[in-house]
Parts: C-alpha cells; sequence; structure tokens
C-alpha cells in the first residue's frame, strides 16, 4: 500500500521515498562545487574583489546547478550519483586546463581550437613544468563531494532519490532555472556610458554574447558561463549579417595618416621581413649572436615592440602582421578560417602594387598552420616555399610527437639561389631553429650547445640554467644565418640595397617567466605586458643608428612599413598605427591588458600605471573602452568578410606623394 504523504513523494517503480529536502541538499552541493571552483580560479589567476560580479557568478552558479538537476533526475538513483561525479569531474578538469592553459599562453582557450587539440602536445612538457601546489586545491570540490557521499552512504543517507514522480516537477525545475539564469542576465549592463557617441556601443552584454576576450568575459561572468557562450557560438552555424554601413562609419572615425620624418626612407629599396621563431630581449648577446648585434649597429632600432601572444602563438602573429586586423578568438584558427576572405591590403599586395616580385620562405611545412594555401591564395604572394620544397625535410604526414627543427643556416643557403637579381622583391622568411623545447631534445640546440658554454666559461660570467642555454644555442643557429645572408646579398650586390626587418614572432615562452624575469636585465616592466616585449630592428648597411622609443606590436609593422617603404596602404582601413607618428599609439594584449605612450593597464590586477601625469584615470577608461569596441569591430570585418563587399579602390594625388589607394 501507497503511504499518504504531504512532505514527500513515493517513487512506485523504485519503493522509494523521495524526499524534498534531498533536492535541495544536491543543488547546495553543485552550487558550492561551480561556485568554488570560480572562486579558486580567481585565486589562482585574477584579482579576487567582492563586486557585482561575484555576486553575478553566483547567480549563474544557482542557475547551471538547477540545470544539471533537472537533467539528472531523468536517471534513477544510482545513475544521478554516478553521472553527478562525472559532472564534477569534468568540470573541475575544464577549470584546471583552463588555469594551466592561462599561465603558458596568457590567455584562456576556445572550444574553436580543440579541433588541433592532438598538435598541443608538442607543448606537453610546459604544462607539467607549470603545475605547482594552487592546482592541488581544484581536487578538493570533488574529494569533498566524495567522502560527504561515503560518509552518508555509511549512515544510511540516500541523497540522491530525487527522481521524478510527478509530471509537473521536470516543470517547476526548469522554472527555476530559467528564473535564476534570467535574473543572472538581467544584472548584465547593456549600455556604455563611456562610449555615449560611439556607433557600435559595446556593452557588458556585448561581451556576453560575443566575448572577445576571455579574460573579461570570465572576470564578469564566470568560467562556467564563459564556456557556455563558447560552445554555443561554436555549436551556431548560422551566417552572420555585414553591417556594412556601420563598419564603414566607425573606419571613418579612425585617424588618417599624416607624412613625418621618416616617411620614404626606404622608398625603392628590397625589403627581407623575417619573424624569428622566439626571438626575444633576452637573446641579444653579442658573444651569441655576434652577427645580429652587430646589425643594430646599422638599423632603425624599435624599444618598445611588443609581439602580443594571441590564440594561435606565431600563426596570430602572422596574421597581424601580414593583414594589420586582430585574430578572431572565436574560430579555431584565423589563418584557415578566414583564408577565402578578401584582404585588400597585405604586404604582397601593396609592394605588388608598386612593381615588386613577392616570395614567402618557411623552414618547415603545413603541420602546424596552413601557409601553403593562406600565403599565396589568401595573401598574394607569388611565391611560397616550405622546408619540403625547398628539400630541408621530408613533409610530415600523421601525428608527430618529437618535431626536428631544420636548421636556419641551411635554410637561407637554400633560399638565397631564389631571390630575384634585376627587378625589386619583398622577401618573407619565417624561421624556426629558435623553437622549443630548449633541451637535448633539440638536434639543432645540441650542435651548438658547447659553443655557447665555452663563451660562458671563457667571459668568466655565471652558468644560467641549462634551458636557458640551450635556448641560446637554439638562437645561435638562427645568428648564423644572418651571417650567411649578408655574405650572399654582398656576393649579388644587393646589400645596399635591401633593407633587413628582423622581429620576434612571440617571447620565448618555452622557458619558465620567473626564468626569464631573473635572467633579463632589459624587460621594461617586470610583469606580463613587459614580458612580451621583443626585438624588432630595420636594418639598412650604411645607415645611422636610431632608436624609435613609441610604443608598438604587431599589427602596426604594416603601417609603419607602408610609411616608410611608400606604399599604397590606406590607413584607416587597418587597425595598425605607424609607429614612427608622433601620435600615442597602443599595444592590445589578448587578455585586455592594454599599454600606450601615456599608461598601462594591467587587466588581471585590474590597475593603471601612468607614464603621462596630465592624462586623467576617466580619459584612460574611456580609452580603454574604445579599444574594446575597436577588437568587436574588427572580428565583424572578419566574419562578414568586409573588405570583399567594398568597391575596387581608385588612386588619387596626395601633394608630396605618390598615388596613393583609398
Amino acid at each position: 500500500m501507497i503511504p499518504k504523504l504531504s512532505l514527500f513523494e513515493y517513487n512506485v517503480c523504485e519503493g522509494e521515498l523521495m524526499k524534498p529536502q534531498s533536492t535541495f541538499k544536491v543543488v547546495l552541493v553543485l552550487v558550492a562545487v561551480i561556485f568554488s571552483l570560480e572562486i579558486l580560479l580567481r585565486v589562482s589567476i585574477m584579482r579576487l574583489s567582492l563586486d557585482l560580479d561575484l555576486l553575478r557568478i553566483l547567480l549563474f552558479s544557482i542557475a547551471y546547478s538547477l540545470f544539471v538537476l533537472l537533467i539528472l533526475r531523468v536517471f534513477r538513483s544510482k545513475s544521478i550519483r554516478k553521472l553527478f561525479l562525472i559532472f564534477i569531474g569534468i568540470i573541475t578538469f575544464l577549470y584546471f586546463a583552463q588555469d594551466m592553459y592561462y599561465r603558458i599562453f596568457n590567455s584562456f582557450f576556445s572550444f574553436a581550437i580543440t579541433g588541433d587539440a592532438i598538435l598541443g602536445v608538442t607543448f606537453l612538457g610546459r604544462f607539467i613544468h607549470k603545475v605547482n601546489w594552487i592546482h592541488l586545491l581544484y581536487l578538493l570540490p570533488i574529494a569533498a563531494v566524495s567522502l560527504a557521499m561515503i560518509l552518508a552512504s555509511k549512515h544510511g543517507r540516500k541523497i540522491f532519490r530525487i527522481r521524478y514522480v510527478r509530471w509537473y516537477q521536470p516543470l517547476m525545475m526548469l522554472v527555476f532555472a530559467l528564473a535564476f539564469m534570467t535574473i543572472s542576465k538581467w544584472t548584465i549592463p547593456k549600455d556604455n556610458p563611456d562610449l555615449p557617441d560611439e556607433v557600435y556601443q559595446y556593452s557588458d552584454f556585448d561581451l556576453y554574447e560575443d566575448p572577445y576576450s576571455p579574460y573579461l568575459a570570465i572576470k564578469k561572468f564566470g568560467l562556467f558561463t564563459y564556456i557556455r557562450i563558447d560552445l554555443e557560438n561554436n555549436l551556431d552555424d548560422s551566417e552572420n549579417a555585414s553591417p556594412q554601413d556601420e563598419i564603414a562609419e566607425y573606419l571613418s572615425t579612425l585617424p588618417s595618416h599624416e607624412l613625418n620624418e621618416y616617411s620614404g626612407l626606404f622608398e625603392g629599396k628590397n625589403l627581407i621581413m623575417i619573424m624569428a621563431e622566439s626571438l626575444d630581449t633576452i637573446a641579444l648577446d653579442p658573444a651569441l649572436m655576434p652577427n645580429l648585434c652587430s646589425m643594430m649597429d646599422e638599423s632603425m632600432i624599435f624599444d618598445q615592440y611588443y609581439a602580443p601572444l594571441y590564440y594561435r602563438n606565431t600563426a596570430d602573429t602572422e596574421f597581424m602582421i601580414q593583414t594589420s586586423l586582430y585574430p578572431h578568438n572565436g574560430v579555431e584558427l584565423s589563418m584557415e578560417a578566414f583564408q577565402d576572405n578578401t584582404f585588400i591590403y597585405t604586404f604582397p599586395r601593396l609592394f605588388e602594387e608598386r612593381g615588386y616580385q613577392s616570395l614567402s620562405f618557411h623552414d618547415y611545412d603545413d603541420y602546424f598552420y596552413p601557409r601553403s594555401v593562406f600565403h599565396p591564395q589568401t595573401l598574394g604572394y607569388d611565391q611560397y616555399y616550405d622546408a619540403f620544397a625547398l628539400g630541408l625535410m621530408e613533409s610530415t604526414e600523421g601525428f608527430v610527437g618529437d618535431h626536428v627543427w631544420p636548421s636556419d643556416a641551411e635554410f637561407v643557403e637554400k633560399m638565397l639561389p631564389l631571390l630575384p637579381q634585376n627587378e625589386n622583391f619583398f622577401a618573407y622568411f619565417l624561421s624556426v631553429s629558435g623553437h622549443m623545447p630548449y633541451d637535448s631534445s633539440h638536434e639543432i640546440a645540441v650542435e651548438n650547445f658547447d659553443e655557447v658554454v665555452e663563451i660562458f666559461l671563457n667571459q668568466g660570467r655565471e652558468m644560467p640554467s641549462e634551458n636557458i642555454l640551450y635556448y641560446h644555442a637554439a638562437q645561435m643557429e638562427f645568428d648564423k644565418s644572418l651571417g650567411l645572408l649578408l655574405e650572399g646579398l654582398e656576393s649579388s650586390g644587393q646589400l645596399a640595397d635591401t633593407v633587413i626587418a628582423i622581429f620576434g614572432d612571440h617571447y620565448a615562452y618555452g622557458l619558465d617567466q620567473d626564468e626569464i624575469w631573473a635572467y633579463s636585465e632589459d624587460k621594461e616592466f617586470d610583469d606580463l605586458i613587459g614580458l612580451q616585449r621583443v626585438p624588432f630592428i630595420l636594418y639598412q648597411s650604411g645607415m645611422e643608428s636610431v632608436h624609435i622609443s613609441n610604443v608598438m606590436s604587431s599589427i602596426d609593422m604594416m603601417p609603419t612599413l607602408s610609411n616608410l617603404f611608400s606604399l599604397n596602404l590606406d590607413y584607416q582601413k587597418v587597425f595598425g598605427m605607424d609607429a614612427l607618428d608622433l601620435e600615442s599609439n597602443h599595444v592590445l594584449f589578448s587578455s585586455g591588458s592594454v599599454l600606450t605612450d601615456d599608461y598601462k593597464y594591467i587587466i588581471e590586477d585590474d590597475e593603471f600605471v601612468f607614464f603621462n601625469e596630465d592624462m586623467t584615470l576617466q580619459e584612460a577608461l574611456d580609452e580603454t573602452a574604445s579599444f574594446i569596441n575597436l577588437k568587436f569591430v574588427n572580428n565583424k570585418i572578419l566574419e562578414s568578410d568586409y573588405f570583399r563587399l567594398m568597391e575596387t579602390p581608385v588612386f588619387i594625388v596626395i601633394p608630396d606623394r605618390k598615388e596613393l589607394l583609398i
């Protein structure tokens, strides 16, 4: 006989009493687990503060707990118990993985990049090296829940007897879950008071719907919400509308370019642009890199050049350099996702308009990034040569665990005969010998290791860690390639007419950050912003060395070189700026941190540091808000393939300049 109960329900199928307080307890545990993981991530990565954001995250945690329970209660008690533990295990792993990823790449990953997760085995050693005591705390929630479940079982308390027994119960659960979700979203501001007159008023609610900055989204809404939105966006196959008029109006507000004392300095010269793998400021040692350091005596040196580490490392730096647009955080790889887009302004197309032949060289293949398509098809290079075409290696097929990096010196020997002899050329080189790992598994570094150690011993210098020594040994191979390049250009009679741009693609993240700070003497700032400052020089044989102190980053490469080579760039159609302009420039980091000539904003500390005493906090707040707007419009340009719909560029005559594209 079924008992008549007012406070409890009876499941006829399982013969169990269903206690309402058990449902409440399970919800409470789920909320506690999710919210404690959010707090732990903040303690580990961000600054913990008691504010509206934290309250909003708590409300979201309640909503998610109710949604999870809505699904769990469909199953039998034993299944609920197992699924409950599996759920906690999965989210614990996700929080831990995001923590580790941020410690290496200074950003949080999107599920868009998980398609290439197998390639991440190359960086497994860095993940293991970053684990410390605080990561043990991620095990506390699942450990506490497991212990509580064991104790409850011993005392006969079956808290998972919460299965639905009435038709209206799941409906009620859904109503409560939706109510908390609605309240959580209601707390998100839909207006941006810092941008009252902007075409786009990018608000917190826009960030919620399209989290261009994972750091900001996680800070304001929590990691669980970021994961949900990220999954929704990656599963959404609908095409984005193309807001052409709004984009055009926004671009018209960007500053136009003014001539400066360096305009046309290298007009008519050849250009060899070298993006050097992991070339960091710590590599600039005259004894270890004599060729590069001697070239700096005849170079324009950009002392405040930063290579922000974006979502896909080298590929995203390359995307910024070649298009002067930011990569998109919501795709697996911008180089691939937008390879069918129209990019009117790229280096090969700008130089082609001046009658140059353009060539691209890389001493690896397409294992990581599809350059064999992106370079000739998307960017417009006349020729692209990878390591396979140059005979430096056999093409990689299938999974490769340990990568053998070819020699940059051998790379230059293979490349030199392919440079045009009787016409202007623009050549892009992407080196690889400086790639991690910095240990005995790096075959090229091993060849130079003893020479590096001998230099330290002969000069009586304090011996750094073995990782640092191997890093120097890897970069020494790149320096040898520069020596061969200079010799080859001189013997062909092209050195005097060729400018060589050399810059790092990112800092040496294959080394521990604390190790870099301890070893480096010339990082401008002892923080994550300063860590990402790398070398950039423009070498011209016989020129007098000059130092440029304006801040700049990878995205400014095209406007800066266009000014120097008198290229027909419409500066209002790109997001980089000419670093030689007297106006203040800025560097935007993937986390949301900002560096300008007047201040820096460190998002991890939510702190402004001012270099210009005349600038107010409100001015800095307004400016950083406008930078968020810029990244939002950038994503819309990529999503809508904006430049494909533009009218064909025409030429106009500008005083004191040749024809300029508009």
